[in-house]
């Protein structure tokens, strides 16, 4: 048992013993003598009192839950201005118990309900003893005004009391400082337990007239109860995310903000599934929010009751970890994602969930929610570009985040200042060892930092308005040096990178075939690459793109092939010329049986399916000729050739030397058809 449960459990304890010390206290000092002469009174205050009691209004507000206030009150008060202290205490026990039975509450919360509520009424009878005397309104029914003051009065004392001492059980239970839960739900509550109390001098009077006229006096309680409830609810789902029922962006605000001033250090996490798009767009959005159900529930299950977990929309997540130091942080992270990476059944899918995590630490990194988010993101961003799952948040590599922000803010500029520039690698032709298509490769010459590659660039850009026009940009670019290339007579396809936001536009289409009419260039000579995510995105849009290129006579490639996915059904619709095989299974294509086996079933498949295949990556002269042994295409890579300017490449395209010799790379003489 932690010192936090242990504290909690001294707390409570305290309160229940103090609560029955005082009731037994009251039961041996009074006489009953106004419940003996209205025992009928009595009984249906008691009546009503249970009724209220089962009825309370539950308390989900701010970053604090499991609070209640009970719509008893009126009758509670006007038990106490009848009967006096002792027969009230003892009602109010007496029905808080047997409705905590009924509503099968744990034992623990059942006595500490009914202790808090007799220690609550004896202070607040105290205090009407104290202004107005040991007479009640059985034997004096008539109310001045500076009775409904002295009502009042009691009523805060007993409202003061009611909320302190649960909001201490639960500050201790959440590790919360209480001052917070209390100012949190300080108005709410006591507009709520004011209207209330002031009830009861209504119940008193009816009850001088009639009995029968009390069920009356619950409606309103009820009413109160019903609009107080549908108030929280509302504010509950304001607060909580209507799909997995986690706390929302505003919540975990709340709850990080709450939480520092309870703890020495703690932790952020930030979770972002990877790949979960393609999920949606190939399995549906009711599979993929089934998905997100299920993760949820598995990092609660897994992180327990100590952790925040909240979803701040989308495939993202973010956990608060209390008092938790870097190493343990990490390890956290690390233990995350191998719980993630367990199989998710749903839909009769078995899914994987593959996932990366940003680690930012209080007070180390920030000392509020905001910035701690910020920086987690940072780290969440890095551990994307790293591939290692899960990074801790740096300032030095934030420096470079905070760059790569400043850059997305300049890329129209530089655009139009062309600041980007074209570097291609060739495409070689292995059966012939002849060149036939070269990859344009965007770079951006930066006046302050320099040469710039897509990844310092490219991921921001892809997700912003800039990405359609810099995608415009390089085909054009492209297209001015292929012509230039022709005009010496080397014939070669240009092959330019598409994203999905680029190839979506509605005028996309119509802006590659504007560009090829004024550069005079042939659509067989320029090659739109587009990756399988890129097509998964939008299907349909992205099949009216291709067959429009495919109309105008433009070659298409899918990039990257084999780390996506489309199905095999869904590649047969689609009107591409080559697939090129994603690099990744050229790392180790000749020590890896899986990966040659996986390359030569691809190889297999696209010319079953009439595809060129062409193979990314190539590092070195065993990978070229089992390529070649398997029926590659074409190949590129670096032991072939880096990525050059055009004016280098220009040189060795005009040279026209046939074939590639072995060990020659970036300095071979190809031959151009």
């Amino acid at each position: 048992m932690s010192a936090l449960d242990r504290k909690l459990r001294r707390y409570v304890l305290t309160v229940v013993v103090s609560g029955a010390l005082t009731l037994i206290a009251l039961l041996l000092s009074t006489d009953w003598r106004a419940v003996r002469e209205r025992p009928a009174l009595y009984l249906s205050l008691l009546l009503l009192l249970f009724v209220g009691e089962m009825r309370p209004i539950n308390i989900v507000r701010g970053s604090i839950s499991g609070g209640e206030i009970a719509i008893s009150t009126p009758f509670i008060f006007a038990m106490l201005l009848t009967a006096g202290v002792s027969a009230a205490c003892a009602g109010l026990a007496l029905s808080c118990i047997v409705a905590d039975l009924f509503l099968r509450k744990p034992p623990l919360k059942l006595v500490f309900n009914a202790a808090q509520y007799v220690l609550s009424l004896a202070a607040s009878g105290a205090a009407l003893l104290l202004l107005a005397g040991a007479r009640t309104m059985m034997t004096d029914p008539r109310l001045a005004a500076i009775d409904l003051g002295i009502v009042l009065i009691a009523g805060a004392v007993f409202f003061a009391l009611n909320s302190t001492l649960p909001c201490i059980a639960i500050a201790l239970d959440q590790n919360l400082p209480a001052l917070s839960i209390l100012r949190r739900d300080f108005s709410y509550q006591l507009a709520t337990a004011g209207v209330l109390v002031m009830t009861s001098p209504l119940v008193v009077a009816a009850a001088g007239y009639s009995l029968m006229l009390l069920p009356i006096l619950l409606l309103p309680a009820l009413a109160v109860q019903w609009s107080s409830q549908l108030s929280l609810n509302n504010e509950h789902q304001s607060l909580h995310d209507s799909l997995t029922s986690l706390p929302n962006r505003t919540l975990f605000h709340a709850r990080v903000t709450d939480a520092m001033p309870m703890t020495h250090f703690s932790a952020i996490m930030l979770i972002d599934l990877d790949h979960f798009k393609e999920v949606n767009d190939t399995l549906g959005h009711r599979t993929g929010d089934k998905l997100l159900r299920a993760v949820a529930e598995r990092l609660c299950h897994y992180l327990g009751p100590a952790a925040t977990v909240s979803r701040l929309g989308g495939d993202e997540f973010a956990v608060m970890l209390p008092d938790t130091s870097s190493e343990d942080a990490l390890d956290a992270a690390h233990a995350v994602l191998d719980v993630l990476q367990s199989p998710f059944s749903v839909d009769d899918f078995s899914l994987s969930v593959e996932a990366s995590i940003g680690v930012a630490l209080y007070p180390d990194h920030g000392t509020d929610s905001g910035t701690l988010l910020r920086c987690a993101d940072v780290a969440m961003y890095l551990a994307k570009q790293s591939g290692r799952g899960a990074e801790l948040y740096s300032l030095d590599r934030d420096q470079h985040s905070r760059q790569r922000l400043r850059l997305l803010g300049q890329v129209q500029d530089a655009i139009s200042d062309g600041q980007f520039i074209l570097h291609y690698q060739p495409q070689l032709e292995l059966r012939s060892g002849r060149v036939v298509a070269v990859e344009a490769l965007v770079r951006w010459q930066h006046p302050e930092f320099g040469l710039l590659h897509p990844v310092d660039f490219v991921p921001l850009a892809e997700h912003s308005i800039h990405m359609s026009a810099l995608t415009s940009y390089a085909i054009e670019q492209a297209l001015t040096q292929q012509a230039a290339w022709f005009a010496q007579g080397i014939d070669v396809r240009v092959a330019v990178n598409v994203p999905a936001n680029a190839l979506h536009a509605p005028d996309f289409v119509q802006g590659v075939a504007a560009a090829l009419s004024r550069f005079g260039v042939a659509a067989r000579s320029l090659d739109i690459e587009i990756t399988e995510s890129t097509i998964m995105a939008n299907p349909a849009r992205a099949l009216a793109s291709l067959q429009a290129l495919d109309a105008l006579g433009v070659h298409l490639s899918i990039d990257d092939f084999g780390t996506g996915y489309s199905s095999l059904a869904y590649l047969k619709q689609l009107p591409v010329h080559a697939v090129k095989i994603d690099k990744s299974f050229m790392l180790n294509v000749t020590g890896d049986a899986d990966d040659g086996r996986i390359v030569q079933s691809i190889v297999g498949l696209a010319k079953n399916l009439g595809l060129q295949t062409v193979a990314e990556g190539v590092e070195d002269e065993a990978t070229l000729s089992l390529l070649r042994e398997l029926g590659c295409d074409l190949a590129q890579g670096y032991h072939i050739c880096r990525p050059v300017r055009a004016a280098q490449l220009s040189d060795i395209l005009v040279r026209r030397v046939t074939g590639v010799r072995a060990g020659t790379r970036d300095r071979f003489n190809p031959t151009v058809g």
